[in-house]
């Protein structure tokens, strides 16, 4: 990444120079001394993982440049998205062939040799978008170990793919709501109470999601109208 060996000794200083101690099935190990790595907690240890992580993104770009693997692109003037990063959470977009899925493979394997971190293929999944013939599928399934789902799921507490229909994804946001308001209903508040009730409890459940997307009208709409009724 263009470091002065100096400065890559320095930091290999850090990791190698300490030592920890600690018990497993009733025995005690002392002076293990690191080679790759910090504890958790470790003031270093956070600017390492984005280095380590920052090489994985580099080897990504180097294979999209190179057109061994095809991202994404939102529109067809919009740049290729080959890869996404949040913590230690990794999303990878190619195209659904065999050639590709070898590349992500072998792209994988070079950074685990490098980093010493391992991927956990047991907890990661496969996507593939409708049109995918069942042979491919299967070919890429076998090819990278991992499990096939119709459906992301969620990632953050957000709906990881939104399809042509908004009412459908966010449609809990209203179950959501209505299911609170029923529930208080059977008490009796003050209208101080309830308004209260509302701007604290009702209101915050669509935030966190407005703030990535916009909300339907018919979404919106018959929440207004729960919260109007409830007031």
């Amino acid at each position: 990444m263009g470091f002065y060996l100096e400065q890559v000794n320095k930091v290999m200083q850090m990791v190698t120079t300490v030592t920890y101690k600690f018990s497993h099935d009733g025995k005690q190990f002392e002076n293990i001394s690191p080679r790759r790595g910090l504890r958790q907690g470790d003031a270093i240890s956070p600017y390492l993982f984005l280095i380590v992580a920052e090489g994985l993104s580099a080897l990504l770009k180097r294979l999209s440049i190179q057109s061994r693997i095809h991202g994404v692109k939102i529109c067809n003037k919009a740049p290729s998205i080959s890869h996404l990063f949040f913590a230690d959470d990794a999303l990878y977009f190619f195209k659904a062939a065999k050639e590709e899925a070898e590349t992500i493979k072998l792209c994988l394997e070079i950074y685990q040799a490098a980093s010493g971190q391992q991927v956990n293929f047991q907890k990661s999944d496969i996507f593939f978008s409708p049109n995918t013939n069942e042979s491919v599928k299967k070919e890429i399934v076998d090819i990278l170990h991992v499990k096939e789902v119709n459906a992301p799921g969620k990632y953050l507490g957000l709906p990881a793919v939104i399809g042509r229909s908004k009412k459908s994804v966010f449609a809990y946001i209203h179950d959501r709501v209505i299911a609170k308001i029923n529930n208080w209903k059977c008490t009796s508040l003050s209208r101080v109470g309830r308004e209260v009730l509302l701007k604290t409890v009702v209101q915050s459940i669509p935030t966190y999601v407005m703030n990535m997307f916009v909300l339907p009208s018919n979404i919106c709409e018959p929440v207004e109208r729960a919260m109007n009724g409830f007031l």
